[in-house]
């Protein structure tokens, strides 16, 4: 099968790959396109892919009120921002993603969690459970490191660790932590 794919030449082949993806090809002038350039999908919102690599920044700007104002402010400050899986805390009822950022003044790659709600108060009732110390009301959790709980608007962004760099910038961005050591 393969003999008789390269036959039939590489145009033919892409397009097999791109239907088997279920993806439309893209109309070519003789340029290749930057692949920093796509969008990424998480949770049913599209971003800006941002940079890889040494790729360009990519933000949408706006105000930050959700995930995508997160990520987008992320990388509008410079920072590499990668999504690397959802995420779920027992105690939040909304599902999450774990982003890896790194640069600026971030000494090593961090994992934040994002947990975006369909409201404001619904993240402030899930907040409502989160202890000063950072801990549920209703269980101890045995953290890697610090907690550190962030909320702004329909936004609870959790940083769990030690680097001031992280907690100085998730402030920034979020305004004061809610809970956490």
């Amino acid at each position: 099968m393969f003999q008789s794919l390269r036959t039939y030449g590489t145009g033919l082949l892409i397009l097999g790959v791109l239907a088997a993806c279920g993806q439309a090809p893209a109309e070519t002038s003789g340029t290749t396109a930057d692949p920093s350039q796509a969008p990424v999908t998480i949770g049913g919102e599209t971003t800006s892919s941002g940079p890889t690599m040494g790729g360009p920044i990519v933000s949408h700007g706006g105000a930050l009120t959700g995930h995508v104002g997160l990520v987008d402010n992320l990388r509008a400050k410079g920072l590499m921002v990668e999504p690397t899986s959802e995420v779920e805390q027992p105690f939040l009822g909304a599902k999450g993603t774990t982003l890896r950022i790194s640069g600026g003044e971030i000494n090593q790659p961090a994992d934040i969690q994002s947990f975006e709600y369909p409201s404001a108060d619904a993240a402030q009732a899930d907040l409502s459970h989160i202890g000063a110390d950072g801990n549920p009301t209703t269980s101890i959790v045995e953290w890697t490191g610090a907690p550190h709980f962030f909320h702004k608007e329909q936004l609870i962004v959790l940083y769990v660790g030690d680097d001031p760099a992280v907690v100085s910038l998730l402030n920034e961005l979020l305004g004061p932590q809610v809970a956490g050591r």
